[in-house]
């Protein structure tokens, strides 16, 4: 199956076993390269060094302009994409080493949801990382990652030098768009036309991937930016007691299951469709699952999750706001005037529901704590 899947250390295995082009990445962030242990034949990706755009001014305070902490732009994305060795027609595993013993899908979803974007045929997120993978009785590597092959065309999968030795006609092959995937990327421009859509059928739904308190404009954890708030209309999405942990996707480097996070949207009403805010559809309607879900968090990464989850259930129409309430509240040209929200009234859902939404986490578990902060 194309796109994002999740994987067990035994599918990855059988894989390496039966197919020719498999990549195994270790996903992390700045300062993660010196762990000590590996997957076999893994490399190492610092995704916010690598794919994302960041910049720091003489004093290494961040740049908080048009852009920040989105991707890279096409052509520098699709540049990093292949010094990684990755191209389209790649099967690529992805997971995540212990970090103070802590083993965190975020990074690894961030990094699945730009590679899925940009078209590679199939990413799969490794369940449990390499925690799991030791726990199987898999041998590990220690010392450095492994290298990384030479450069390849995301088209060909050759050398750059021989996709340039190749016919110059081929590269007129109107299926060589990168990226691949574009919708799978909101733009400020698209949240805001939802936002001033009244019918949600034709428009679609906004899903918030943060804390309560960042959702109703109490506080964040952010330290480059401060803006509190919400955008009119989004829905709470989930995540966990505050932007650096969560809990309400993942619980102890696993994701949880599925129908505990389709309870949690359903009672929201993030659904792809009305029968499925009923609780009417079956794992076989998939076809009619249409409606556009967007969802967005503070710069990308809970968000990236959030569609890697949705994804998994087999929503066809869902896209990451990669810009997020950084971009909506600060970075974006409009900013100032663009709505915001906070408080917590006026949340939309279509079927007001009776009760507490399941999955509302109040307490601090430091043990779900999921991604450094970028300063």
């Amino acid at each position: 199956m194309a796109g994002a899947c999740l994987s067990t250390c035994a599918e990855l295995l059988q894989a390496r076993e039966t197919t020719e082009d498999v990549v195994v990445v270790c996903a992390g962030q700045r300062g993660d390269k010196d762990q000590q242990k590996w997957l076999p034949g893994a490399i190492f990706v610092e995704v916010d060094a690598e794919i994302e755009l960041w910049s720091k001014d003489a004093e290494g305070r961040l740049q908080l302009t048009y852009g920040a902490g989105n991707l890279l732009p096409t052509a520098a994305l699709q540049a990093a994409i292949e010094d990684m060795g990755i191209c389209a027609s790649s099967q690529v595993y992805v997971y995540t080493n212990l970090k103070d013993d802590i083993s965190s899908p975020i990074v690894a979803t961030r990094l699945i949801w730009a590679l899925c974007y940009a078209g590679v045929d199939r990413v799969s997120l490794v369940d449990g990382g390499i925690d799991e993978w030791e726990r199987c009785g898999h041998e590990v590597v220690h010392g450095h990652a492994a290298a990384r092959s030479p450069a390849r065309d995301f088209f060909t999968g050759e050398t750059r030098h021989m996709s340039m030795m190749q016919d110059s006609t081929a590269c007129k092959d109107e299926k060589r768009v990168f990226p691949g995937r574009p919708w799978l990327l909101a733009t400020t421009e698209e949240v805001e036309s939802l936002v001033t859509c009244e019918d949600h059928e034709v428009g679609g739904i906004i899903g918030d991937v943060r804390s309560w308190k960042e959702y109703t404009g109490q506080s964040h954890e952010y330290t480059y930016f401060n803006a509190l708030g919400r955008i009119p209309g989004a829905r709470w999405a989930g995540w966990g007691p505050s932007t650096y942990i969560g809990g309400d996707f993942a619980c102890h480097g696993r994701i949880r299951d599925l129908s505990e996070v389709q309870q949690l949207w359903r009672w929201w009403g993030i659904c792809p469709n009305n029968a499925a805010e009923h609780g009417e559809v079956q794992k076989d309607s998939r076809s009619a699952m249409h409606r556009r879900i967007i969802f967005h968090c503070g710069s990308g990464w809970r968000s990236s999750f959030a569609w890697f989850m949705a994804s998994l259930m087999g929503w066809r129409n869902v896209a990451n706001y990669d810009g997020g309430w950084l971009e909506w509240s600060t970075c974006h040209p409009r900013a100032p005037s663009l709505p915001k929200l906070t408080g917590e009234k006026a949340l939309v859902v279509e079927d007001e529901p009776t009760g507490e939404p399941p999955l509302k986490r109040v307490a601090v578990d430091s043990s779900e704590k999921v991604f450094a902060n970028l300063n």
